[in-house]
């Protein structure tokens, strides 16, 4: 899916105004009778490798919730 027209992927989270925090994205709303999805795709690529290739290390892995950049080579 492609994001355009804002681009949704690049809006922060929390904009600093001032000394206090609002939730930038809290102004989207879904029109009536559809849902806004958020879904965090990181590492997908390797998500589905790790399927497709049953890998059991990366398997284990996801499930665990490890971060892969940081687990040690074997």
């Amino acid at each position: 899916m492609i994001c355009r027209n804002p681009n949704l992927q690049q809006i922060p989270k929390k904009q600093k105004k001032e000394a206090e925090e609002e939730d930038v994205r809290r102004c989207f709303i879904a029109s009536p009778g559809h849902l806004l999805l958020k879904a965090d795709l990181s590492n997908i690529e390797l998500r589905i490798l790790a399927e497709v290739a049953n890998d059991t290390t990366l398997l284990r892995l996801f499930a665990e919730g490890a971060d892969l950049h940081s687990e040690p080579l074997s």
